[in-house]
């Protein structure tokens, strides 16, 4: 006896085929994505640093890392510019990282631990050459304010109670420069 295909047969057919090939392909891709090579995570020493932040506090030290992570494609679609900032008191650990809504990314590869404003504390100030992010530690926190420390250099200076217009953002970048060029010196083979 012969097999006859009637027409809602075909429609059947047709059907189980259109769907099963973008299913084949989506798995494929799927499977083809997940061998792909993901991004490597380079974490960078930017500062180390052991003193008092305050005339009141006793040493702390104080590591700044500059973390980087590029996208490699569809699989890995996130990209990573970050620093962590680390305090360790005789009786406190306390880790830092810009807030994921706060700015655009940022990942300064330099610091200095100064006081920018004269009030006798000192800011931790984080660069990456055009911009300054500014982090105090006060009662055992690092405070960070995005609108009001995270200060572009592209721009016009950003105002600050704290800093009166005492420094105009070329000038805080001048003075973190010439700090870190001078302990890049300090640290370089004679």
């Amino acid at each position: 006896m012969r097999f006859r295909m009637t027409r809602s047969s075909r429609l059947w057919i047709l059907i189980a085929g259109a769907l099963a090939i973008p299913l084949l392909w989506a798995t494929t891709w799927y499977f083809r994505i997940q061998r792909e090579p993901k991004g490597e995570v380079h974490t960078t020493s930017v500062l180390d640093y052991s003193g008092p932040l305050d005339a009141s506090q006793s040493t702390l030290h104080v590591k700044i890392y500059k973390i980087e992570k590029l996208s490699t494609g569809v699989a890995d679609t996130k990209s990573i510019f970050q620093n962590k900032i680390e305090v360790d008191g005789t009786s406190r650990h306390v880790e830092f990282m810009w807030p994921a809504d706060g700015n655009a990314p940022f990942a300064g590869s330099d610091a200095a631990i100064q006081d920018i404003n004269g009030d006798g504390v000192k800011e931790i100030a984080v660069y990456d050459g055009e911009n300054v992010r500014i982090v105090t530690y006060q009662d055992g926190q690092l405070r960070f304010r995005p609108n009001a420390d995270a200060l572009d250099c592209q721009g016009p200076a950003p105002h600050r109670d704290d800093l009166p217009g005492v420094f105009p953002c070329d000038r805080r970048i001048q003075l973190l420069a010439n700090v870190a060029s001078l302990r890049h010196e300090a640290s370089a083979p004679a």
